[in-house]
């Protein structure tokens, strides 16, 4: 910004020489106030310089972020075709469930031929058990 200054400074005095000769012919306090006028603008400059760089930055920023919708709504998009997928399966699962149960009854007791429940033949009956004693009474 001083440079810039010095230049845009430079310039006025090649372009018109009856600045120099007005500088020259201004009092001292005076010329303290054109030097506070000049810091002061040049601290305008540099408030300025700083919001441009803000922006470019929130500019950048701003962008990212709409990079970054677009990409989250392409997300939810995949995320929405999943759970009409998920949903779809879950009701043909149920449907089958549904006909599996309608077709086959669970809930009554059936009688085949082969009951492994009930013994057709009586274990340790009166029977064997006299067997035995009679056995082990012959051995002895």
């Amino acid at each position: 910004v001083r440079h810039i200054s010095g230049l845009v400074r430079k310039k006025i005095l090649e372009t018109n020489p009856n600045y120099e000769s007005k500088i020259n012919h201004l009092t001292k306090e005076e010329l303290e106030d054109f030097d506070s006028i000049l810091a002061l603008a040049e601290q305008i400059l540099l408030k300025h310089h700083g919001k441009k760089e803000a922006y470019s930055l929130l500019s950048e920023f701003v962008d990212m972020m709409k990079n970054w919708t677009v990409s989250i709504g392409e997300v939810n998009d995949q995320i929405q075709e999943l759970i009409i997928s998920a949903k779809s399966s879950v009701s043909e699962i149920e449907s089958a469930k549904t006909e599996v149960s309608n077709n086959l009854s669970f809930g009554g007791e059936k009688e085949g031929t082969i009951n492994l429940t009930k013994f057709v033949n009586d274990i340790n009956n009166q029977e064997y058990q006299e067997k035995s004693k009679l056995q082990f009474e012959q051995v002895v």
